[in-house]
């Protein structure tokens, strides 16, 4: 009798460990599944997630982000006004004999500027030299190779400066291969359009030049947009520098 009761407590004591055993490995199990779920979940998150998310944009204000954007932007013409300006100087270096005996740009009267937009009204700049300096209404304003505009009207003090971006603003531009003569529309804000044939070959960072002096630059092309139905195509381009940099410029005067 005694033998039974031991091998009864025997066995139940077994159950009780292998119940035990049960459980351990289910909690194990469990566990394990969670990890690897998780493991699961994040790297879903990081192949969904944006690639430019940044904890950093994301704890800026929208003023902020404003103020990033615009000093991007400002860094971007930067960074076009020097490209265009290392690629003029290399053209120049090639015929500076020529350039010497064009000297127009040697007696450039510099100017600081004093207002521009919003401050002027459209593309414009309000200038610090005028007639007293042999300034005059027609004269051009330009910065080192770069054509910003014309003066429209000139006291003795001060002169009003016409961007050449100005909305509604016609003139006649180069641009291209075969290098072709088209008229420029200013659009506001640095920008321009214009139209030439199919045929001329013209791509996206190309120069667009100033027919009366082709060393100094208009602008660089930024868009091209073209139908192989269409005889034209349309052609957008910006000046390398935002108005909003300028702080001197120089202007060639009509007379000594």
């Amino acid at each position: 009798m005694m033998m039974k009761e031991q091998f009864k407590t025997r066995k139940e004591g077994g159950r009780v460990i292998a119940r035990g055993m049960v459980a351990l490995v289910l909690i194990i199990v469990a566990f394990f599944a969670f990890r690897f779920d998780a493991a699961i979940r994040d790297v879903f998150f990081n192949f969904s997630a944006p690639v430019n998310t940044s904890a950093e944009y994301g704890l800026l204000s929208k003023n902020a982000l404003v103020a990033r954007l615009r000093d991007a932007d400002r860094e971007l013409s930067r960074v076009r006004y020097a490209n265009v300006v290392t690629d003029l100087l290399a053209e120049e270096n090639q015929k500076l004999r020529v350039l010497l005996r064009a000297n127009s740009i040697n007696r450039a009267v510099v100017g600081r500027v004093l207002a521009r937009p919003p401050q002027t009204h459209y593309d414009s700049l309000v200038i610090d030299v005028g007639s007293g300096s042999g300034i005059a209404a027609g004269d051009t304003v330009f910065v080192d190779s770069i054509a910003l505009g014309r003066i429209a009207s000139a006291g003795a003090t001060t002169s009003l400066v016409e961007l050449f971006s100005n909305p509604g603003t016609e003139r006649d531009v180069l641009i291209g291969n075969p290098q072709s003569v088209a008229i420029a529309r200013g659009l506001g804000g640095g920008a321009f359009e214009l139209a030439i044939p199919q045929e001329v070959e013209v791509a996206v960072g190309d120069i667009v030049r100033m027919p009366a002096t082709p060393s100094l630059a208009l602008g660089i092309v930024v868009e091209i947009t073209s139908k192989p139905t269409d005889v034209s195509k349309i052609v957008r381009f910006a000046a390398p520098l935002s108005s909003a940099s300028l702080d001197f410029v120089e202007i060639t005067p009509s007379s000594p």
